[in-house]
């Protein structure tokens, strides 16, 4: 491995990022090397934490209550995959197992994101709302993986910060639908101590992000579950930290800062859960944090296509977060307007009595004119109808000290129209090193120009990023005829001759979308610009430079300049070419059409994209092309 990769990605890094690692390894390794003094100090740290056993735990919405608001698909789902974990049945990552009940929680056949899923707990939730017998699975399920997965188990899948962090809160929300107390086993309330105090001494400051935020949002909700004035305590300053913390992640135009839409709902869903349980007499600020919300939902319908789900820049498997018409129906709620249901989940916390009888709340902190944090580069240009748009990514590739989620995609940008995805970003289809995990991250698997083969960041390893893309000289225009968005980016300067790519995408009333490339700079060059269109689109005609594609009755034409050749690839092996997956372990051929071109720089190359009335028009106008 070079060197400059390491050097490119640990530069970022912040001192005290090192320092977290290096503690979160060392205490990993002590509690399973010493097993007898782990046990003493964490019973030390329970009995000093002042945490005591509520009367009642949370209050929240009865079973009834939940399904009957509930999103039909939502609690359909639900039933479906509490029915099959009782059964033994898990599916995660588009992966089947059979393990039992309770489960086999080693797991040791799967991958390192499956047994995390495993451990999550996610589907006890499910069983807590939808079986009858729930009270009597619920404690019992969670005893037997007490006994299987103490806290010096040598899985520290098991133990990891962020895997702890969901499934103690899945743990108390699951629990607290428990009204017969002698269920609840010492061994639980020991063992939900045990959790509470970890998290304490375990926060993922050497990752930051979604994970830091999801620390935060389980000891938050800690407090709301246990009693005392040590639990009063834990309520204010963790909710607090992680308002803090949420306003510090969230940039100017509301977007998420890891600039992954499906990671910007699931912290938006935690944002609405620890609104929706939070006391309303708690001393914590309330009103910031819904402002906060606010914003993330004003973002979320940028990121959102007219099919309802989140565009799939760097990595957003559709399967990690709700839905955004939910997440938007749930934030609605906020404001008193109930515009359908949600997901059981949510609901379940959205009708928690904290969260419905709570007056609406104070927004305790203006919106500032000057806030100078960046955007997230994600820009909406309109179509010929509301059912149409292009989606383009203009910002940076990652935060400088976060590239985990991180791709290639500067300039890239995705496209409906009549309601359906036509243009895709290809998705991601594996979290494991390995080839699949490079093209899906790779300048190949994205709407935008590849120069001399080169990548324009260099993506490495899961979840690494060395040299880096930078977006500069983004503009703007409108005029009564046209919208153009104009940018360029720094990526391939590192090249013989310093060229660098601009593109200027704009949509005319005339009726088409022009996607204009330049590469500026010295030299001869190859130039290679990809469209990746979803699975379901296939090509109905073409001639040299000019495509017709469709997806049932939408119609799409594609006539480039500035190219010498074209070729369709589909669900290439060597190299990988022409695959998409919206959901990890998912992936599926689809259509790619390869621009090629070289010459001396400066060059100028491009397409239009023209939608056409519908599919039999188009084929009857087949010699009639622009």
């Amino acid at each position: 491995m070079p060197l400059r990769r390491y050097f490119h990605t640990i530069r970022h890094l912040r001192r005290g990022q090192i320092l977290s690692r290096l503690h979160l390894q060392l205490s990993a390794v002590a509690r399973t090397a010493l097993p007898t003094l782990t046990h003493k100090i964490y019973a030390n740290r329970a009995e000093r934490s002042g945490l005591l056993w509520p009367q009642r735990l949370l209050a929240l919405a009865p079973a009834e209550a939940v399904l009957a608001q509930s999103d039909p698909e939502s609690t359909r789902q639900g039933r479906t995959r509490a029915s099959a974990a009782l059964q033994g049945h898990f599916e995660y990552c588009n992966d089947n197992e059979v393990l039992g009940w309770p489960p086999d929680w080693s797991a040791h056949k799967k991958a390192r994101l499956w047994r995390f899923h495993l451990h999550y707990f996610d589907e006890l939730v499910d069983i807590a709302l939808f079986q009858r017998d729930a009270e009597r699975q619920v404690p019992a399920v969670i005893d037997d993986w007490i006994r299987h997965n103490p806290i010096h188990s040598s899985d520290r899948d098991a133990w990891h910060p962020y895997v702890v962090s969901t499934r103690v809160v899945n743990w108390m929300l699951a629990l607290s639908h428990t009204t017969q107390a002698e269920l609840v086993t010492n061994a639980i309330r020991k063992s939900l101590l045990e959790h509470a105090i970890f998290l304490q001494h375990n926060l993922e400051t050497d990752v930051g992000g979604n994970h830091l935020l999801k620390n935060l949002k389980a000891l938050s909700i800690i407090g709301f579950f246990w009693a005392g004035k040590s639990a009063e305590a834990w309520q204010c300053d963790y909710t607090n930290r992680f308002i803090d913390e949420l306003g510090r992640q969230i940039l100017s135009d509301g977007g998420h800062y890891e600039r992954s839409p499906i990671y910007h709902c699931q912290v938006l869903c935690d944002a609405l859960e620890v609104f929706a349980i939070a006391q309303p007499d708690a001393a914590v600020r309330l009103g910031a944090l819904r402002l906060l919300i606010e914003r993330m939902l004003e973002f979320l319908t940028v990121v959102t296509h007219p099919d309802g789900e989140v565009a799939l820049f760097n990595d957003s498997p559709l399967d990690f977060a709700p839905r955004a018409l939910l997440l938007r129906r749930a934030g609605e709620r906020l404001s008193g307007v109930n515009s359908g249901g949600t997901t059981p989940r949510l609901e379940l916390v959205l009708q928690s009595l904290s969260g419905a009888r709570r007056a609406p709340t104070v927004v305790d902190e203006e919106r500032r004119d000057d806030d100078v944090r960046p955007s997230s580069g994600y820009v909406r240009l309109p179509g010929p109808s509301s059912d149409a748009l292009l989606l383009a990514d203009v910002g940076e590739v990652c935060p400088d000290d976060l590239p985990a989620h991180a791709h290639a995609d500067t300039l890239s940008y995705e496209l409906s129209l009549g309601g359906q995805r036509i243009i895709v970003d290809s998705g991601v289809g594996d979290y494991a090193p390995g080839r699949w995990r490079d093209y899906y991250r790779s300048t190949r698997a994205h709407n935008t120009v590849m120069i001399d083969g080169s990548e324009q960041s260099d993506c490495w390893g899961s979840f690494r990023v060395g040299r880096r893309a930078k977006p500069r000289n983004v503009h703007t225009h409108f005029t009564d005829r046209e919208t153009i968005l104009e940018a360029e980016h720094t990526g391939y300067l590192h090249l013989a001759g310093r060229p660098s790519h601009r593109r200027r995408f704009s949509w005319h009333e005339e009726g088409y979308w022009l996607i204009e490339d330049a590469i500026e700079g010295e030299g001869v060059h190859s130039w290679t610009s990809f469209c990746h269109f979803h699975p379901t689109v296939k090509v109905i005609a073409h001639d040299h430079l000019w495509w017709r594609v469709a997806r049932e009755q939408i119609v799409l034409d594609i006539s480039a300049y500035g190219f010498q050749t074209s070729t369709a690839v589909t669900g290439s092996t060597e190299p990988l070419q022409g695959w998409y997956a919206e959901r990890l372990g998912a992936s599926q051929p689809a259509l790619t059409i390869v621009f090629e071109g070289t010459g001396s720089a400066p060059a100028r190359f491009g397409y239009t994209l023209q939608p056409q009335l519908s599919l039999g028009a188009a084929r009857s106008a087949v010699t009639h092309r622009p």
